[in-house]
């Protein structure tokens, strides 16, 4: 299994021991005494109540996350880790349908309102990709929902990065792969060793999370560094935080020019889907299958998300005693993001799995 053999080497210079600090500009009122008790709790050992804890006192997601305003200054790289482009990243956030967000670089420049009817934007329309795409999730929302993980097991382990050592929480397969499938990316979290603060992450890219901030009763990474296949990807620092304490209903109003960003989702076809196929994890045959001589091909409606990875499987056709396998098989399965107007958008296809006892 391809776990951090890889991007290890490179981060042990840039994970940095870090006591948290407020921002320079700090508010009593921008603190939430449960979600501050909670940032102060001792780092758990089981790995599920760490990854729950950790999601809700890292970022500034929660029924509880009163007003705030963020700026950050970006910076992005190019396939060979050179700087490719600088920006700005600016958030001014009520609520779920009140905010105000900005995107200012010479490639990417955009404002969004979030508004009851849906959000508007102005400048470009099209949805954030690329390393651009990771910067508000970096600073916003760092780990992923339960949702977003529904066949994973968390299991604990404990890593060092030069000689800092953090409690890490690796997202293993609920199923098991066969023997001949193709390794796959395990997606990891690793925390302070006292506190559930993120330091690391190791998905399809690899961040590091440096001077940390104590905002509102939560973590942010004051520097985030995101490296992919060794290289410079992306680093973030934040220039400011501090707790929305006047709101003028105005400025989140979008302007006669704003438009409503294109779909998020596209359907394709199965010919089309299979083109872009990364990793393909060949079904086991049920054993009881094979002994009643049963095949024949199961048709899966599947949604396959931003990334490449499978968001949702349903089946359509084909064999009960065929069903269940595919399904395990295609959760594995990892595409080449789909890009719509130079944007990776989710999709939605079917997926032909075939059982045959005369080769497959």
């Amino acid at each position: 299994m391809l776990v951090l053999a890889v991007a290890a080497p490179l981060l042990l210079g840039f994970i940095q021991a870090a006591t948290p600090q407020a921002p320079a500009n700090p508010s009593p009122s921008a603190q939430s005494s449960t979600v501050t008790t909670l940032a102060n709790s001792p780092t758990p050992t089981d790995p599920k109540e760490l990854l729950e804890l950790g999601r809700k006192v890292n970022g500034l997601v929660g029924p509880d996350v009163q007003p705030w305003h963020l700026k950050a200054s970006f910076e992005t790289f190019d396939d060979d880790g050179k700087s490719k482009d600088k920006g700005t990243y600016e958030e001014w956030w009520v609520s779920e349908k009140r905010y105000k967000r900005s995107y200012t670089s010479t490639d990417f420049s955009q404002t969004e309102y979030g508004t009851d009817h849906g959000a508007m934007r102005t400048g470009t329309t099209k949805w954030p990709s690329g390393s651009i795409s990771l910067i508000r999730r970096s600073l916003i929302q760092p780990l992923p929902s339960e949702a977003e993980m529904p066949h994973a097991i968390p299991e604990s382990t404990e890593r060092s990065f030069g000689s800092i050592k953090l409690r890490c929480v690796e997202m293993t397969s609920k199923v098991p792969l066969p023997p001949n499938a193709p390794p796959l990316m395990i997606p990891s979290y690793c925390f302070n060793l006292e506190k559930p603060i993120l330091r690391y992450a190791s998905t399809y890219s690899q961040t590091a999370f440096n001077r940390i901030l104590l905002f509102a009763g939560r973590y942010l990474g004051g520097d985030i560094d995101i490296t992919t296949r060794g290289k410079e990807y992306l680093k973030i620092h934040i220039d400011l935080s501090e707790p929305l304490t006047q709101i003028n209903t105005a400025d989140f109003e979008p302007p006669l020019d704003a438009a409503p960003p294109p779909p998020r989702r596209i359907n394709v076809s199965n010919g089309v889907a299979q083109d872009n196929i990364l990793t393909k994890v060949p079904p086991i045959y049920p054993e009881v299958a094979k002994a009643r001589h049963i095949q024949g091909t199961v048709v899966v409606q599947a949604t396959i998300s931003e990334t490449g990875h499978i968001r949702e499987l349903k089946v359509v056709s084909g064999p009960p005693e065929l069903q269940q396998a595919a399904l395990d098989a295609v959760r594995h399965w990892v595409y080449k993001p789909y890009l719509l107007n130079g944007e990776a958008v989710e999709v939605g296809t079917t997926i032909n799995v075939v059982f045959s006892l005369g080769g497959r």
